[in-house]
């Protein structure tokens, strides 16, 4: 139930009502407003009028879409071999992170994972991929601070940054209430531009290339420069175009030189000189924003580009600022707070070296902004603030259970595990801790699907400690009369394989009681047979064996209709029809119905010759 809502359903139910609540398979809960007729005769059936009065309602929750579902289904066997290695003792060994840091990689690349960062991620088109973006997101996020073991906090914080990049438009759309408050993607800004004669005269041209850089994304903004139509003027000998033309070419040079430090892969900065060290970077650094403030004290070089374009002079110095860290320039330009954040972290604050200090910086650009996800500004400053807990707290009111069931593996793998503890230890009153509970919970959510019944049954068997029971129970509940044979069969194995026969063996009896009780004898003692229910197979077969009796007797009965005119055929049939009578292993009430109709047949062919 989200918090938005006060119900997931309402059905009506008057003072001439009754409610009749029943729980189904997992999240999934049968209402049946029934209405009383109280004018009708007890003695009388109830009226169709009555009965179509009453109302089922159906109502489950945690349903999953067709990209759930597809998700569930992908990410099974990777969950399922993690298990099976801290099952048999690898957690403790010195490969489990880099084991952890490979399921998260598979994991995410199920979500879309994308670490190019040379062009941020697209927004979310549709409700599905809204929902698969959301988790893709705060998964890499886990990743980076809680998986990955990176040489320095430094090379952390790069990674956080690429992280922010590829995502920034995602973020900002998540936060949106109505699609007209999603701030435009720069893909649509891009195609407008490029689609005038004169790029430069477009409105947004300027303002993306300063997003761009200001977001790191310097190759596409070099590109973007490239169009200008400066260099095309300057190649004709136009003079006019000198000074456009200088400023675009040493806004080139300076975002090709631009320095960057390091990540933990060396995708970080694409586009950039990258440095390791940070004295090193500094030293960089320095002279590198001394080539940008000489050319933006050159004051007869602006002046003359004024003269002739005063776009390219204003964007260009505007430019030029925010690369020198302009704190004004930076939030005019950017549109949310992970932009923000992104462009402080490249342009004014690169060498933050303590997550509290990223986390002041954090708060102070969600401060500044509107726009862009709470739900995940607030799972980040969690995490800059060491509190495990709140994270977890955080990720199972917003994320669901899919998530809440595949995640704590990279929540296990925080190096300090101290925090830990409270929620490795059982909850009060249960056997299971926090994380088992939830692989529980998202195993009830499958169960509204019927289709999902064999995801349903992995998922439980790898609880430690309630999973055989909840898997006995969940398996001999399955409604096995209406599965096929095939099905059936693969619900036996999967019992055999967890070491559950003696369910596996009340399965059988169940079906086969349900096929006998059908009239299916054959299917019956199939299932009876492999239930090893001896007692009632010996039953099964008496009872078939008296039903072959009775369809011989009914044969000689009806043999000795109409032949009554010859007295010693008609003796001989009767006596023939009594001691198969007497030899047979009929009930007794059986048996005397024979007699019966034996004695009706031969008084009917008298008096017809009377």
């Amino acid at each position: 139930m989200s918090e938005e809502s006060a119900s997931l359903a309402r059905v009506e139910c008057g003072a001439k009502r009754r409610l009749h609540i029943h729980w189904g398979a997992g999240n999934e809960l049968h209402l049946c407003d029934v209405q009383k007729d109280e004018g009708a005769s007890r003695a009388e059936p109830p009226s169709q009028s009555t009965s179509s009065s009453s109302k089922l309602t159906v109502v489950k929750w945690g349903w999953q879409s067709g990209s759930e579902r597809r998700i569930c289904y992908d990410c099974l066997q990777p969950w399922i071999e993690i298990q099976k290695q801290r099952t048999s003792g690898r957690a403790t060994d010195a490969s489990w992170s880099a084991t952890i840091l490979e399921y998260s990689e598979r994991v995410s690349e199920v979500l879309g994972r994308q670490d190019d960062v040379r062009v941020p991620r697209e927004v979310p088109a549709t409700e599905e991929d809204v929902w698969v973006a959301f988790r893709r997101v705060v998964w890499e996020l886990l990743e980076i601070f809680y998986v990955r073991q990176p040489p320095s906090l430094n090379a952390q914080i790069q990674d956080f940054l690429g992280w922010l990049q590829r995502n920034s438009q995602v973020i900002a759309s998540l936060g949106a209430e109505d699609a007209d408050a999603v701030p435009p993607s720069l893909d649509a800004m891009l195609r407008s531009v490029y689609e005038r004669q004169f790029p430069e005269t477009d409105e947004s041209y300027w303002p993306c290339v300063r997003l761009l850089v200001f977001l790191g994304f310097n190759e596409a903004a070099i590109d973007l420069l490239g169009i200008h139509s400066a260099w095309q003027r300057w190649q004709n000998r136009d003079p006019a175009a000198r000074a456009q033309f200088e400023i675009l070419e040493s806004l080139m040079t300076v975002l090709q030189k631009m320095p960057r430090l390091a990540g933990s892969s060396a995708g970080t900065a694409l586009g950039a000189k990258v440095f390791e060290n940070v004295s090193d970077y500094n030293l960089y650094k320095s002279k590198w924003s001394l080539a940008c403030r000489q050319l933006l004290q050159n004051e007869a070089l602006w002046r003359e580009c004024c003269e002739t374009s005063s776009e390219t002079s204003e964007g260009a110095k505007a430019l030029l600022s925010g690369l020198l860290g302009q704190e004004s320039t930076l939030r005019e330009d950017t549109r949310s707070w992970p932009e923000l954040l992104c462009s402080q972290l490249l342009h004014r604050y690169p060498t933050v070296d303590s997550l509290s200090e990223l986390s002041s910086l954090a708060e102070y650009c969600v401060g500044k902004s509107e726009s862009g996800s709470e739900v995940i500004s607030d799972i980040l400053l969690a995490i800059f603030s060491d509190g495990v807990q709140e994270v977890i707290s955080l990720c199972s009111r917003a994320l669901g259970p899919w998530f809440m069931a595949h995640a704590p593996e990279l929540i296990l793998a925080r190096p300090a595990r101290r925090e830990l503890r409270e929620v490795l230890m059982p909850i009060r009153g249960r056997l299971g801790n926090q994380f088992e509970f939830f692989v529980l919970d998202f195993a009830e959510a499958l169960m509204t699907n019927p289709g999902m019944w064999q995801t349903v049954c992995e998922y439980l068997a790898w609880c430690p400690t309630c999973g055989e029971t909840a898997l006995q129970t969940f398996l001999s509940h399955l409604p096995l009369a209406d599965l096929d044979d095939g099905a059936t069969l693969v619900a036996l194995q999967i019992a055999n394989m967890h070491g559950l026969p003696a369910v596996a063996a009340q399965m059988c009896r169940s079906l086969g009681l349900r096929c006998w009780a059908l009239g299916q004898l054959e299917r019956a003692a199939y299932w009876l047979r492999r239930g090893h229910d001896d007692g009632r197979l010996r039953l099964l077969g008496s009872e078939a064996s008296g039903d072959r009796e009775q369809e011989r007797l009914s044969d000689l009965l009806q043999a000795t209709k109409g032949g009554w005119e010859d007295r010693e055929g008609c003796w001989r049939s009767c006596e023939e029809v009594l001691a198969a009578l007497e030899g047979s292993k009929m009930t007794e009430a059986k048996k005397q119905g024979a007699r019966l109709d034996l004695a009706r047949s031969m008084a009917e062919s008298f008096l017809s010759k009377i």
